[in-house]
């Protein structure tokens, strides 16, 4: 509309509340934003809840353009190398946020939210593998390209270090449980067709499904 002016498409109303639900675009992919642009944000809750399934008009719509996105903000910028989110700062081992800033509102930056630490972008394995349902072979792809040009990421003990600064090499030398755990899940509903998601549809579904119905967020019709 004309500058000053409020679209009122991009509003919904839902239960007497104005909602502004406008999406957001990058490299021809349209989808809702996060506050930082990490793969956390989004990609963690859908181990567990099914937004898809359910929010046909909303995540149905948003995750599989943001997945690309993701993917597509790695190709355009760091030699192929996506999966930005918080995790192990690699020089230091200390925790910084990561993210993607095209592709939020707020902005974290690849090189981390940290200034003092910034040692170009870190790519952490669980921000990876949160995409394994929505992109498959781009996950494992980039899985074997990490772990061929990064060797130490594969502890011969303790499994997959947290992140690695793909600019110098650094590799992260801890891992931290949570991340592991997110991975996992994801990886456990790809193999397993939704198993994990499974459970919390069981005792949960009755309640969430109405919810991630009731919202429909904005895409312009020719999207």
């Amino acid at each position: 509309g004309a500058a000053g002016k409020i679209d009122e498409s991009k509003y919904r109303t839902y239960e007497g509340v104005r909602v502004y639900e406008d999406t957001w675009q990058y490299g021809g992919l349209r989808f809702m934003p996060t506050n930082g642009g990490s793969v956390f944000e989004t990609f963690t809750v859908p181990v567990l809840i099914s937004e898809a399934k359910w929010g046909v008009n909303n995540w149905g719509r948003s995750h599989p353009n943001l997945a690309k996105a993701h993917i597509q903000y790695g190709k355009d910028n760091f030699d192929g190398y996506w999966g930005f989110s918080p995790a192990t700062i690699p020089s230091t081992n200390g925790y910084t946020e990561f993210g993607a800033p095209p592709l939020s509102v707020g902005g974290y930056r690849p090189d981390g939210n940290r200034e003092s630490t910034r040692a170009g972008p870190v790519v952490s394995i669980y921000s990876v593998l949160l995409l394994i349902e929505e992109q498959p072979e781009a996950t494992m792809a980039n899985m074997e390209r990490l772990l061929k040009n990064f060797p130490t990421l594969n502890h011969p003990v303790y499994g997959m270090m947290d992140s690695v600064a793909v600019q110098d090499g650094t590799v992260a030398k801890c891992i931290l449980h949570a991340n592991t755990a997110w991975a996992l899940g994801a990886v456990t509903n790809f193999l397993t067709d939704g198993k994990l998601r499974g459970y919390v549809d069981k005792e949960w579904g009755h309640a969430l499904q109405p919810l991630l119905e009731l919202e429909e967020f904005y895409f312009p019709a020719n999207t």
